[in-house]
């Protein structure tokens, strides 16, 4: 694969800071595989609603941080797991890897069955690659659990919504392995899934070694909706509310209404914000906040 060519710094790293002495520590629950997943957890007064969190792109749990304790503690609006996706930092066995097409959702499920939450009103937060994930569970077999989706910048790749096809330069994409690799898996091949076809653009003084910088056709394709991506969507219908920033890098605001065919209710774009500091912008969070307490009363 082609290293990217421009080393530009695409995101605003800096609006970032570590969580690592805040955040709760990691703790573990086991997938139905046996492979041991790392997620966080946030107590609430509220214990019959929950929150999870799903990180996006090369990243782990860490940087919602704020976003969690605003959710669980200063607004009480339920308690908050954050998963650490499979392939990323401490869930699974292999970086940048899944066993195959679709685990992602299978270990979320994993995750809700191993802390019995199925009784409980579950919501999905998805930011970028995250967002993503939650637009995919929405389309899958599983999508009863869950009670609504809140999307922060999702990443839909070969959306007219994702900035060049390779969010603004964010991800140096193999585009020739990714339909090789399409073409194997019809005809019912997959054991060259693992080989990786993107790679992400983070700069090396924001990288700590508990970053994943690349991705297999797995993982790739279990982190998105599935293609084309219309179907998912329309899953969606009455159950999400849409947030980015008007300078997101990533994703281009205006293209959102078309591409999930929603109306100004759905969609809120935030003055001033960018596609990380999103997480952590105080009107978000209130509005998400609003937004599943008023879907209950729905």
């Amino acid at each position: 694969m082609k290293e990217s060519q421009n080393k530009r710094e695409v995101f605003d790293f800096k609006s970032l800071p570590s969580f690592n002495k805040e955040a709760p520590s990691l703790k573990q629950f086991q997938a139905r595989d046996g492979a041991s997943l790392s997620y966080r957890f946030y107590d609430s007064q509220n214990k019959d609603r929950i929150i999870i969190l799903l990180h996006g792109s090369s990243a782990h749990g860490e940087y919602l941080h704020l976003l969690a304790d605003y959710l669980s503690s200063k607004r009480g609006v339920g308690q908050v797991y954050i998963p650490n996706l499979r392939g990323h930092y401490m869930s699974g066995a292999s970086p940048g890897d899944c066993s195959y097409i679709g685990q992602l959702e299978d270990d979320l499920v994993d995750l809700i069955n191993c802390f019995k939450l199925d009784e409980k009103e579950i919501y999905l937060v998805g930011h970028s690659s995250g967002g993503g994930l939650a637009i995919r569970f929405a389309g899958s077999s599983y999508k009863n659990l869950i009670q609504g989706y809140v999307l922060l910048s999702p990443a839909i790749p070969t959306a007219p919504s994702m900035r060049q096809g390779t969010a603004g330069g964010w991800a140096t994409v193999s585009i020739t392995r990714i339909i090789v690799l399409s073409i194997l898996n019809l005809m019912g091949i997959k054991k060259l899934n693992h080989t990786h076809v993107i790679r992400f653009n983070r700069p090396t003084e924001y990288c700590d070694g508990t970053e994943t910088l690349s991705y297999s056709f797995n993982l790739y394709s279990s982190y998105h909706p599935r293609l084309p991506y219309h179907s998912d969507i329309k899953a969606l219908k009455g159950k999400f509310v849409l947030f980015v920033g008007a300078e997101d890098e990533a994703n281009d605001p205006s293209e959102y209404f078309k591409v999930m065919e929603a109306s100004d209710r759905d969609i809120q774009i935030i003055d001033g914000v960018k596609h990380l500091d999103i997480v952590s912008n105080p009107q978000m969070m209130s509005d998400i906040a609003t937004w599943i307490e008023e879907k209950q009363k729905a």
